[in-house]
Formats: C-alpha cells, sequence, structure tokens
C-alpha cells in the first residue's frame, strides 16, 4: 500500500488523465509525456501510441513483490503489443525517453524500502517476523495447493482406474 501512495504523491495523479482507449487492458492513465498501465494479468496487451511519435522507455513495477524492472525502449508512433514480466498484476510505465517527468519507477521503490526500513523500527516483533516470513510462506502455500492439486487428481484417477477396473472384472466373471 506504500508503494500507491507514494506513487500517486510523486506523480502527481491529478495532472494524469484516464485513457483506457490507449490500452487493451482498459486501464491506462495519460500525461503530457508518460503513460501509467495496469496489466492485471501476465497476459498479452496492445498499447496504442500512434499519436506519441518518438523514443519511449518501459518500467514494469510488480504490484505483488513490489520488484521494479528496466523493460528497455519502443518505437512509439505504432500499436505495440506488450507482455508483463510477471504471472501477477502489474504497473507499465512508459515514458518518453526526452523527457525528464516524473520519477523513475526504480526511485520509487528504493524510497518505499527506506520508508519500510524506518517503519521497521517502531513495529512489535510479530510484525517484524510476518514481513520477514511472508515471501516464504506464500512459496509454501503455492507448494502445498500444488501437492493438494495433484493429491486429489492422482486420488481421483486411481478411483476412477479403480471402479473401471473392478466393473470389467465382475462383468467378465459373470460370464
Amino acid at each position: 500500500m506504500g508503494e500507491v501512495r507514494l506513487i500517486s504523491t510523486l506523480f502527481d495523479m491529478a495532472s494524469l488523465e484516464p485513457a483506457p482507449s490507449l490500452a487493451t487492458t482498459k486501464y491506462a492513465l495519460r500525461g503530457k509525456s508518460a503513460i501509467l498501465i495496469l496489466a492485471p494479468d501476465g497476459s498479452r496487451f496492445n498499447v496504442d501510441l500512434e499519436s506519441m511519435p518518438g523514443q519511449f522507455r518501459l518500467q514494469w513495477f510488480d504490484t505483488v513483490t513490489g520488484a521494479v524492472s528496466e523493460g528497455g525502449s519502443i518505437e512509439g508512433g505504432k500499436t505495440v503489443l506488450l507482455r508483463s514480466p510477471s504471472s501477477g498484476a502489474a504497473v507499465l510505465y512508459l515514458r518518453s525517453a526526452s523527457s525528464s517527468w516524473g520519477p523513475s519507477l526504480a526511485s520509487i521503490a528504493k524510497q518505499v524500502q527506506s520508508i519500510r526500513q524506518a517503519s521497521m523500527r517502531y513495529a512489535t516483533w510479530p510484525m517484524r517476523f510476518r514481513s520477514i516470513a511472508k515471501p516464504y510462506l506464500d512459496i509454501l502455500s503455492n507448494s502445498y495447493h500444488a501437492m493438494l492439486l495433484s493429491l486429489f487428481t492422482s486420488a481421483g484417477a486411481g478411483f476412477a482406474l479403480g471402479f473401471g477396473g473392478g466393473w470389467a472384472l465382475a462383468y467378465h466373471s459373470s460370464k
């Protein structure tokens, strides 16, 4: 949540206008020389840059992990097909390569990290433990869900095979 507040403060969200026609995700905000697009999942989406010629720098913000990654650059003046580097929701920050408008997402991530570290000084020990353990517990939780799914799938398949085999055996032994 700290990232959202910091991004809204640093980007002057009041100067950005909703522009759902810019991206096939329909979640886009457009400024003078920058665009913010929400990619709700890891699927591909189009961005219409036909009215915005020039070079653009791409940066991705993973909303789940808070990680920021550089996405290189693209040429404007056309519609481009993009894909989020994360499997979950991500925010794409496109800004003109020639513009210095707004901060980079990397600088925002650094500020958020310093805010988190400062707030941890005053956190209770259960909160500290939870913030440290959460990434590891998420991995375990995902593995646990996969294990349960495979267990129920194999149990269901075993039941179906056992039932079918028993039925066939009973049918053949009755003849």
